[in-house]
Order: structure tokens, then C-alpha cells, then sequence
């Protein structure tokens, strides 16, 4: 399973834009949750990841998959999926935490 993270902000042209490509891949994963609401959940990842390290490239794999847990709990989603939600948000709204992907 791949780890991911992202920290969010910004002008309001750009969260736009970011909220616009996150629309169109949850879509495109065909992912079966409310747009909204998947956003929402994205964006706290971004604030629990903020919350558990100061070193975007050193995240614990253990709190990744909390998260993805907690994800897959509050939206019904299995694993899989919330896993690939986590990782859209992480890409998109936080991407510094990319870096520790390919622990």
C-alpha cells in the first residue's frame, strides 16, 4: 500500500482548482461517495498528517493506514478505496507528503 500526505491552502482560484481535479478523479476511480464529503475527508488527512509529523518526507505508515481506517469507517468505503481517496487527496491537496510513498 502506498503512503501519502498533503498540506492544504491557498487562494480561492487555486482550491478551485484543486477541488475541480479532485471532483473529476474521484470520478474517474469511480469511486462511490459523495463528492463533498470525500473532499472533507481529504482535507482532514492533510490536517492529521500536518498534526503527527513536522517531516512531510518521515510519516509513520501506522498513521496513514489509521487514517485510510478512519476514512473507510466514516464513508463505508472499503479499504481499497479509501486507500485510493487518501492518496487523491494526499496528491492533490497535500502533496509534500508524497515523499513518503515509497516507504
Amino acid at each position: 500500500m502506498a503512503i501519502l500526505a498533503v498540506a492544504c491552502g491557498g487562494d480561492d482560484d487555486a482550491s478551485s482548482d484543486r477541488d475541480a481535479e479532485f471532483n473529476q478523479r474521484v470520478s474517474t476511480e469511480n469511486l462511490d461517495v459523495d463528492t463533498d464529503f470525500a473532499r472533507q475527508q481529504s482535507q482532514n488527512t492533510c490536517t492529521d498528517l500536518a498534526e503527527s509529523t513536522n517531516d512531510p518526507a518521515n510519516v509513520d505508515p501506522i498513521e496513514v493506514y489509521s487514517i485510510v481506517q478512519k476514512i473507510a469507517v466514516r464513508t463505508g468505503m472499503s479499504e481499497d478505496d479509501a486507500v485510493t481517496l487518501v492518496g487523491l487527496g494526499i496528491d492533490i491537496y497535500c502533496p509534500e507528503y508524497k515523499a513518503s510513498w515509497n516507504r
